[in-house]
């Protein structure tokens, strides 16, 4: 073969090759406007550029997400996905009505972005919904009876900023099931909380446009979640610590007692263990290792007929704190108990613990019977003063026992002498 024949091969390959870049780029905007229109009038998707690799991965920076009806926008730094093959990435929604999950699925973005505006942080606020959870959460810290957007916004949060990807692989599909989908998953908020996740779920229809997916119980064969603090912990201690007016470790004190409290009025019961732990917990920087491998037959629908150490079996439950294996929890534990959680009000709590300034009460004579071996005060006639223990009544004199260093003295009083009879209460 000549030279010339080659240089000639050599530029048809380049030709074809540069036209299918060309056309893949064209298709990856063909197919972001698809996607953009079907999200109709309520939304609106812009970016600044998009890209294909030939490894079939879709790269768009700099996109915008916006609902004008809500005055909401959310920017996004950088998204990355990728559906099996170049091909399968390409035309993965040429027919949305036989949805079926792809091969692989590869998702990343970088700083998603929500300001929180007054419009937004109202719409927050209207959607909350306060739970013994998080009135649990919020106990001890001052008058708050939950932590919502304001106490967020109270802390120094301005915005959520998120960054995170999801990825997964399935195996073979025997008669429009999944044998199995395994994956994992990121979240990164920032100045907040890391999640990540590992998951593998079999029995799964692998087509969504039919009716089989609600004939399959899909199996949860593994699910392992992690959860770092990035510095929310510190924001909320500080914070309440303040509300508190006191240090951040008294207000820990506080806060666990008060938990350890609501939790036993559902006859709950922390141990001294979980105290310490749980205190670990809430301290900046703290992580949670939890594990899941349900048993064959394990049903969600039974949850709350197990105690602890029955779950800890059947689920092969595995809790670490700060990388340390989790001892018992509660004493008493079903899941179901939870409901009775009583978590009082601030202004409860301080009624229930509140010192009692005891003083002097003016009382009628006629009662003084009331108030045996109670601590009196009389005020006679002649302007003198006697106080103590009120020991008997009798028709005509009150006995009162007047204690002192050395012991004390009893005496009588002539009640036709007396002025003002108080008692301190």
């Amino acid at each position: 073969m000549s030279s010339q024949t080659i240089l000639k091969a050599l530029g048809i390959v380049a030709t074809l090759l540069l036209g299918l870049y060309l056309f893949a780029q064209w298709q990856l905007k063909s197919s972001l406007e698809r996607f953009t229109d079907n999200l109709g009038n309520d939304f609106e998707v812009t970016y600044d550029s998009a890209k294909l690799t030939l490894s079939g991965t879709a790269l768009i920076n700099s996109a915008k997400l916006a609902i004008p009806s809500l005055n909401v926008q959310i920017t996004i730094e950088e998204v990355e996905y990728a559906v099996g093959s170049v091909f399968d990435t390409l035309f993965s929604d040429e027919d949305s009505e036989n949805f079926s999950i792809p091969e692989s699925l590869y998702i990343r973005y970088e700083n998603a972005n929500l300001l929180l505006t007054p419009s937004v942080t109202a719409m927050i606020k209207s959607a909350e919904q306060p739970s013994h959870l998080s009135a649990l959460e919020a106990s001890g810290c001052g008058q708050k009876m939950h932590l919502g957007i304001n106490e967020f916004l109270a802390m120094g949060y301005t915005d959520v900023n998120v960054s995170g990807e999801l990825s997964f692989d399935k195996t073979s599909v025997v008669g429009g099931a999944i044998s199995k989908i395994a994956g994992h998953s990121k979240l990164n908020i920032s100045n907040m909380t890391r999640f990540e996740y590992q998951f593998e779920v079999s029995n799964i229809s692998n087509d969504f446009s039919k009716l089989t997916i609600l004939e399959l119980r899909p199996t949860i064969d593994l699910i392992s979640l992690d959860v770092t603090d990035l510095g929310y912990n510190f924001r909320r201690n500080t914070y309440c610590a303040a509300q508190e007016n006191t240090e951040i470790a008294h207000y820990l004190d506080k806060h666990i007692k008060l938990v350890s409290e609501a939790l036993k009025s559902a006859k709950l019961e922390m141990t001294d263990d979980i105290k310490r732990t749980y205190k670990e917990l809430l301290q900046p920087g703290s992580t949670v290792h939890l594990a899941v491998k349900p048993k064959p037959g394990f049903s969600f629908a039974n949850l709350t007929h197990y105690n602890e150490q029955e779950l800890r079996d059947i689920l092969g439950l595995e809790i670490k704190v700060n990388n340390f294996d989790l001892p018992q929890i509660f004493k008493g534990w079903q899941l179901r108990k939870f409901e009775k959680v009583v978590v009082l009000s601030p202004k409860a709590i301080a009624e229930k613990n509140r010192i009692k300034h005891l003083k002097y009460h003016k009382k009628p004579l006629v009662n003084a019977k009331r108030y045996l071996r109670k601590q009196v005060k009389v005020e006679r006639l002649d302007g003198s003063i006697f106080e103590g223990v009120l020991d008997s009544v009798s028709g005509d004199n009150l006995k009162i026992s007047t204690t002192y260093k050395q012991g004390y003295s009893q005496g009588e009083i002539i009640k036709s002498r007396i002025k003002n009879f108080y008692v301190y209460q």
